[in-house]
């Protein structure tokens, strides 16, 4: 069973591993290059304290077994999900996004979220569909899929 919980400055060694994973830099659409531990420090600091900013780690028997950020982007709240190499392939990432959705439409509510890809990250375009998300654009670079919340899904425990 896996259980969210809000990101703190304590977790700043795990996601610095995570996000410099090679696995990791090459499903990003954003960072290509390892990131400097002073940078990624000063960057979960700002996140923490950011209103725009929902950041969770996700846990399996009190570990953390990966991580789901809502980045408020201006269109609305884009996800990035992250999923530790050993707990991969058990379905944790659709738990994981099927946990955190409910806390990012409480956050921001009526507000569509979105998630942005590489075209070749077959799981990910999987993993989105499966939890009701949509393709709306489709680039070269990017796939871009979108979640409308309903009534009835920000009614759900």
């Amino acid at each position: 069973m896996i259980t969210l919980r809000h990101t703190t400055i304590d977790d700043a060694n795990t996601l610095f591993a995570w996000v410099n994973s090679p696995d990791s830099l090459e499903a990003s659409l954003r960072t290509m290059a390892p990131i400097p531990w002073e940078q990624h420090v000063a960057w979960l600091t700002e996140r923490l304290h950011d209103h725009g900013s929902l950041l969770l780690i996700a846990e399996q028997d009190a570990e953390p077994v990966g991580q789901v950020r809502f980045q408020d982007a201006g269109e609305g709240p884009e996800v990035s999900i992250f999923v530790a190499a050993a707990h991969r392939d058990k379905g944790l990432a659709q738990e994981m996004l099927r946990l955190a959705i409910p806390l990012a439409v409480e956050r921001w509510p009526h507000t569509p979220l979105f998630a942005r890809i590489k075209p070749a990250n077959a799981a990910s375009r999987s993993l989105f569909l499966s939890v009701g998300f949509r393709l709306l654009k489709e680039a070269a670079d990017h796939l871009v899929f979108n979640f409308t919340p309903s009534c009835d899904y920000e009614r759900r425990p």
